[in-house]
Parts: structure tokens; sequence; C-alpha cells
């Protein structure tokens, strides 16, 4: 694969991320934010957005830059803590905020019956920041009742943003029971899945993996083009190890594509871009004091725990819909096929009665309001097994 121009881009970005993150400012991720969020006010504890007390002047600054990262193999659970803020230095995740992210992150992991690895790219284009910050009327009036602030205002508000996508292309390896899952873990050590079209598979790897559906998949908060779509809706995505060389082609034009400098870069549009971070400051830091809540800032009463119970059921039920969705590609049995698309079924009634409840609480209603919908969310939940025969 020849090195381009765009590739050499892709520089360590971390160090640039973290100027960004002082004792001052906390960093978030949600698919549902936008530029317009400059401004808004924001509940640290909660992780709750809040109205708009701030505008001033959005300034642009920033060059296009990117990261280009090996991930390797992640479970749900590193993936988790890695993505929703428990891991120092990480990225924080809003409350209830970003189903969809929530779905692409799950289907670059690990589950109980299948190994990847993934490549990550983030491409960032812009960074937006909101200067000559002054009240707005609502924070004007807001001022004026200093028992309203927190409730309205928060306790920071969102002061920059960075526009841009996140993209992982995963390589993965889908077995048939957790059985023969923990055979191949175990037996094979070694478990780079982007195998090159030229490498000959190892006798050791295909006798372990022999039933196993291998994947080529590109998940992206922003960032799909028509050309990338094109790829993936015209080329094989899985392939039983007899024909793994029709994925391993597919995952060739996508990496060609990707670094090609007349390629991905050239065509993402602003269609194709979102604010894929946000960065928050105190109203004290900014100068701001009469927006400083008088009342020190209450502790979750329990949104977050409610939150990690949604996100955990999430992402097992994606890990079980792509598990069913891998077979059912390269099954030919008609009985079989079936079997496996009424437990799809299944498992997307589970997946819309999850949504909803993340819908519903992200709206901020009271805790106790949001754990009825949550609890009703779990006791309607179906458990579904991963066996297909």
């Amino acid at each position: 694969m020849k090195i381009t121009r765009l590739a050499r881009h892709f520089v360590l970005f971390m160090t640039i991320n973290l100027n960004f993150i002082t004792t001052q400012a906390n960093t978030y991720q949600t698919t549902d934010a936008t530029v317009d969020w400059l401004g808004r006010g924001f509940n640290t504890k909660t992780g709750f957005t809040k109205s708009t007390c701030l505008n001033g002047e959005v300034k642009i600054a920033g060059n296009t830059q990117g990261l280009l990262r090996y991930d390797g193999s992640r479970t749900v659970t590193e993936r988790i803590e890695e993505k929703f803020g428990e891991v120092k230095g990480s990225v924080n995740f809003v409350v209830f905020g970003g189903s969809v992210s929530v779905s692409v992150f799950s289907r670059v992991t690990d589950s109980v019956t299948s190994t990847s690895s993934s490549l990550r790219l983030l491409y960032q284009e812009k960074d937006y920041s909101l200067e000559n910050r002054q009240l707005t009327t609502f924070g004007q009036n807001i001022s004026k009742n200093p028992n309203f602030i927190y409730d309205n205002c928060g306790n920071e508000f969102v002061h920059s943003v960075k526009v841009g996508s996140e993209l992982f292309v995963t390589a993965k390896l889908h077995f048939r029971t957790r059985e023969s899952y923990e055979r191949f873990r175990t037996k094979i050590k070694i478990r780079v899945l982007f195998i090159k079209k030229t490498k000959t598979i190892t006798k050791e790897f295909r006798e372990y993996a022999q039933n196993a559906v291998y994947s080529i998949q590109v998940n992206t908060v922003g960032g799909v083009t028509t050309k990338l779509k094109n790829i993936l809706d015209n080329n094989p995505t899985h392939c039983l190890l007899d024909t793994i060389e029709n994925c391993l082609l597919t995952s060739e034009r996508i990496f060609d594509y990707l670094f090609d400098e007349q390629g991905y870069a050239v065509d993402l549009s602003s269609e194709n871009l979102r604010v894929t971070e946000f960065t928050t400051q105190n109203y004290k830091d900014s100068g701001h004091f009469d927006l400083v809540p008088d009342l020190v800032a209450l502790p979750d009463p329990g949104y977050r725990i409610l939150e990690r119970k949604l996100l955990i059921k999430t992402m097992e039920s994606e890990a079980l819909k792509e598990h069913f969705s891998a077979f059912l590609a390269v099954e030919t049995d008609e009985t079989i096929k079936e079997r496996i698309v009424n437990k799809l079924e299944t498992v997307n009634a589970n997946l819309n009665q999850l949504q909803e409840a993340m819908s519903y609480c992200q709206q901020e209603p009271t805790i106790n309001e949001c754990r009825h919908r949550v609890d009703q969310a779990l006791l309607q939940f179906v458990v579904v097994s991963y066996d297909i025969e």
C-alpha cells in the first residue's frame, strides 16, 4: 500500500487533544452535538445539556489533521471504559446521548463468539470556539434569579467543538458457538485479522476457524462518502474461509480508497462531517460570574447508573445482531436462515425498547421517571441465545 500525503497527515493527534483537557475544561462526545451547541449550558455532574446562556463570535481554527491508530482487539468492557469516560484522560460520553455511537463502538469490539482487529482513523477538519462571549437574553434573565441558574444554565458551557469524522475499519471472525471461539482464542496466539490477499493462511488457523465467518466492515460516526458506501455495497464483506480471498480484496479496495491522495479526504464534504467532540468551560474561568451557581453542584442522583445499564444491554444486543447477520449473509439452508431471521427480529425488538428508554431519559425527566422507563425496557427484554442451529 503506497504512502500518500493523506497518510502522512495522520500524525499523533492526541497531544493536540490534551491541550484542551485542563482542570478548567472537560471533553465530551455525543452524536447529537452540532456547532450550534456553542454557548449551551452543561451540567458536569449529570451530563445533561442545558439552555444557551452565552453567545458570542464563532472562531474557526486549525488545519486538516488526523490520527491513525491500530486498536487491535477490544472487549465490550474495555471499549466502554475507553469511550465513555472511565479511563484517565479519556473523552466523557454525554448521558443517554448518542445511540449511534453505542452501535458503532459495539461493532468494533470482541464478543463471546467473535474476535476482532480494528484500525481507527480520526479525521479532524476544524475547531470552532465561542469567543467575545456575552450573556444571551435568557442568560441575563436567569442571572437575576440565582436559584434557577444551576437548573437552567448548568455549571459550565460549551466552549469549543471539533468537526470531522471517526472511522473504524474492522476485520472480524465470527464463530458459531462460544466453545469454538474459545478454542480458537486459546490455540491461536497472534490474532491480527488484517490478512493480506497474498498471505497464506496457516493450517492451524484454518483448523480452528473452519466454520467461522470472516467479515470486513467500516463503522463510522460521520464520514460516509458515496464512494466508500459503493465499495461496501458492491463487494463481499462476509466470507467463509474457502472464499476469504473475496473479502481480502474488498479490504484492499477500502484501504486503497482511504489513503489515496484523490480518494477519501478529497471526497469528504460538510455533509459527511459532524461534531466528534466538544469541550466545556466553567463560567468563572470565562469571567461570567453572574452565571456561577450559588449552590454547590449536586451529585448525580443515579442517571449515570441507569445509562450504564442501557449501554451494557445495548452493546450486548448489537453484538448479537452482528453475530446473526454474519451467518445469515453466508447461510444457504433456508430452514436455518428462517431461524436466524426470527432471532434477529427479537434482537431488534430489544434494541428498539432500549433506544426508546434512552431517548426518553435524554430529555431529562425526573430520576424516578427515567428509572421507571429503564426498568420497563429491561423487564420486557427477551434473552436470545447465540445458538444458530
